[in-house]
């Protein structure tokens, strides 16, 4: 693959667009649809992955339906919506993209890698 700037990736229309509309055919559309800062808190409270990124992933967990807290609850505890890139990054230059989630994802997504927030309960492929 030829090299390729961020910002090339990230002028790509079809990289930034949200992938949940792709299979939310014949569903109404998901509350979280383009909000990617709380999409992946819910689902990284859940330990699931969300739409974009399940092609990245080797496995990866199907969230317990039961017993499951709402949005607003998950949302409450500010602890969910805090960027987990921190601690890899201890004693390394800031990631240029840390709290910017929808970029975060559109470059692990371009790059098929998963961003930290969700890299330790899912298995990258190979």
């Amino acid at each position: 693959m030829a090299e390729i700037s961020f910002e090339e990736i990230l002028a790509d229309p079809q990289n930034m667009r949200c992938k949940c509309a792709d299979e939310a055919e014949g569903k109404p559309p998901c509350e979280l649809r383009g909000k990617c800062k709380e999409c992946i808190a819910a689902h990284r409270f859940l330990q699931g992955l969300p739409n974009c990124l399940r092609p990245n992933a080797e496995d990866y967990p199907t969230p317990p339906l039961e017993g499951r807290k709402t949005h607003a609850e998950i949302f409450a505890d500010p602890e969910n919506l805090r960027c987990k890139c921190e601690p890899e990054l201890e004693g390394k230059q800031d990631c240029e993209f840390r709290t910017k989630c929808r970029e975060c994802i559109a470059i692990h997504r371009f790059f098929k890698g998963l961003p930290a927030c969700v890299r330790t309960y899912a298995v990258i492929k190979s």
